[in-house]
């Protein structure tokens, strides 16, 4: 898998709980993108239900990417709209 940073400018949601050691091992700065190349799970697959089940679950992540993107932008420009106000 190929991997991406989170930009500077994402806002990360607290997590409660944590202690000095889950910050420095817990990653919250990169995240994976399938390349496509994952070929050796698509071969697991057993029936077309499980195809459509994977294929379901991989639209309903790129969408919550989506989500996620739009509403760091939304929360980016919500400063700019009030000093333009």
């Amino acid at each position: 898998p190929s991997y991406r940073g989170l930009p500077d400018e994402y806002i990360r949601p607290k997590c409660s709980g944590r202690n000095e050691l889950c910050d420095e091992v817990l990653n919250d700065h990169w995240f994976s993108v399938p390349t496509g190349s994952e070929e050796g799970f698509k071969a697991s697959l057993k029936n077309q239900y499980e195809e459509n089940l994977f294929a379901c679950e991989d639209k309903r992540h790129e969408l919550d990417l989506v989500i996620e993107l739009n509403n760091s932008t939304i929360q980016a420009l919500i400063p700019i709209v009030k000093q333009l106000a």
